[in-house]
This record gives C-alpha cells, structure tokens and sequence, in this order.
C-alpha cells in the first residue's frame, strides 16, 4: 500500500540534482539561462507566468527563476499564484529582471520573493544566489515539517491536521465531492501503560501508525490527535466506504508482546466514521469532527472495539459490517 502523505510539500532533497524553472518570455534569453544552468541543476522552461504555472503543476520545480514583466501574467502575479496554491511551502522563486530601482525590488522581496537579481547578471553569483535559495528553501521546509510531525509516530501532529482539514475541507465544499474521516482510539492504552509501562504504551501507538501507513491510499491522510486517538481524512469517500476501512484497520491491528516472557496483548481500537457530502453537508470542518468525536464515543459505549457510522442527521449508528483481514 502506499504510504501516508507528509504534512507540508516535499522537502527537495540533497540526495538528487535540484530543478530550476526558468519563466522568460524572450527565448534567446531562455536558452543562455539554460545554458549556463545545467551544469547544476535540472532546467525546465515556460514562456511567462500562465505557463509556469502548468510547468509547476506538472513537473513540482524545487526553484523557479522568472522575469518581473512578461505577457500574459508577470512575475509578481505568478508569486502570488505560488502562494495561494502552496501556502505552507513549494517552490522559491526569485526574479531575474532589468528593474534597477530600489522600490521595485523591495516590493518583490516583500511580496515573497526569495531574492532578487538585476540583469545582466553575472553567471557565477546568479547560481550561487539559486543555490543559496535552495538552502534556505530546504532548511524552512525541514523546519516546517517538524513543527507539523508527531515526533513518537511520524505522522502529522493535531496542528497539520487543523490545516490539512480546513483545506480538504473547503475542496470537498467547492467541487461537491465527499469527505469521510475516522476517528480512532486505542482500547485500554491505560491498563498497557498501568500493567507494562509507558514505553510499552508508546509501541502500541508506533504499531497502530504503522498499520495506518500500510493501510490509507496515497491522496489519504493521517495524524494523531491526541495522546491514543488519531483522525484520518479520506477524500472522496462515502462513510460507508469509511466504515470499510475502518473495520479493515480493526482486523488488521493484532497483538503484541510488550514484556518478556508475557502473553501477546490483544489489541483493538474503537473507530468514529462521519463524512460530509454535497445533498447534506456538513456545515464546518469542526461539525464533522464533532459528528465523528460522537460516532466514536458510541463505539466506546458499545463496549470499544467497534466501529460506528454517524449518518449523516441520524446521529451514530453501529455499522454491521464484518470484514476482516
């Protein structure tokens, strides 16, 4: 299966040549600039600030060196696009223009350019300058990825996870489309950590993120919560194709042997299922946490080891799906 994705855009890694999209409108130009970055980097091109655009959806630059004027949409025009689309972190972009005045520059720099060089410029500071963007851009993105990473699971923390729902949420609400979520708890992390010991407690939470991981799809997405509870956002799911998983997670968990020369410890989870849809929606991203939050505390109710489905109006009701794996 494939793996939960990260929190932020991924960090560009030193491991690999980075890329640079070069954004002139003037081909002769285009070509020099080509020219005399291959040697390091990676170089795509775009004709102005439309067509970066496209280049970035497709091809995820880690650098993006464009002209300030161009036809169609211009350089700042094109940052701002930038960071509407990626607002926690993407590509740096730094501007390669004739403008010489001071006003001007300092707009771009306040704006969010990453640098800003004058034309005509010199070939050695232009990639040092690229290069010493690409540093920074990678230093900010790792930083960033922690501050949102649950530092035991790796998954994100409940601050990605207020962004990452307000923005899938708000996707679901434009376009139409669903939007399920889970909420997981662990069954009886206390007696593990009364009877064995936190440490152990800690691996029950480790094993559950990595049956998460092997689990969700690619678009899927995973954090923890709190201390034992994590919330999965599921794009374009019903809740009942929720609940599936859910019980799918459930027969998947097993058991652990979390002291030497002890029994495997049984291990369950109590799952919440709520999903907004376009014929009745939910109203904010808070309502259908609550919807699942309520869903869950049924499970619990019920004895734990459940999975509950809050449908839609009706309040939670108990799935009677079977499926395990």
């Amino acid at each position: 299966m494939a793996t939960v994705q990260s929190p932020l855009t991924r960090v560009p890694s030193s491991g690999r040549r980075p890329s640079v999209l070069i954004v002139e409108d003037e081909r002769e130009t285009r070509e020099a600039l080509k020219a005399l970055l291959e040697p390091h980097f990676d170089t795509l091109e775009a004709e102005d600030g439309q067509d970066a655009i496209r280049r970035m959806r497709e091809d995820a630059p880690d650098l993006v060196l464009a002209d300030l004027v161009m036809p169609r949409m211009g350089g700042l025009e094109l940052l701002r696009r930038m960071e509407n689309e990626h607002p926690s972190g993407g590509a740096a972009l730094i501007f390669l223009s004739g403008a010489e005045d001071e006003a001007t520059i300092v707009r771009c720099l306040e704006a969010g350019a990453a640098d800003f060089v004058v034309k005509p410029a010199n070939g050695r500071e232009l990639i040092a300058r690229l290069q010493r963007a690409l540093r920074q851009q990678r230093e900010r993105l790792e930083l960033e990825t922690l501050a949102q990473t649950d530092s035991l699971t790796g998954l994100a923390n409940f601050r990605a996870l207020s962004t990452r729902l307000a923005s899938e949420f708000a996707r679901a609400a434009r376009y139409g489309t669903s939007l399920a979520m889970l909420m997981i708890d662990l069954d009886f992390l206390k007696t593990v950590n009364d009877r064995y010991g936190h440490e152990a407690g800690n691996r029950v939470i480790v094993h559950l993120a990595a049956k998460l991981r092997e689990t969700l799809r690619e678009v899927d997405f995973a954090a923890r919560y709190g201390g034992d509870e994590f919330v999965v956002l599921l794009p374009h799911q019903t809740s009942a194709e929720a609940a599936i998983l859910g019980e799918r997670l459930r027969g998947r968990l097993g058991s652990l042997v979390l002291a030497a020369g002890e029994a495997p410890f049984p291990l369950s989870i109590s799952v919440g299922v709520a999903a907004h849809y376009r014929d009745s929606p939910k109203q904010t991203p808070q309502e259908l946490l609550e919807a699942a939050d309520a869903a869950l505390y049924e499970s619990k109710r019920n004895g734990r080891n459940h999975v509950t489905v809050f449908e839609r109006d009706l309040g939670p009701r108990p799935t009677e799906l079977t499926e395990r794996h």
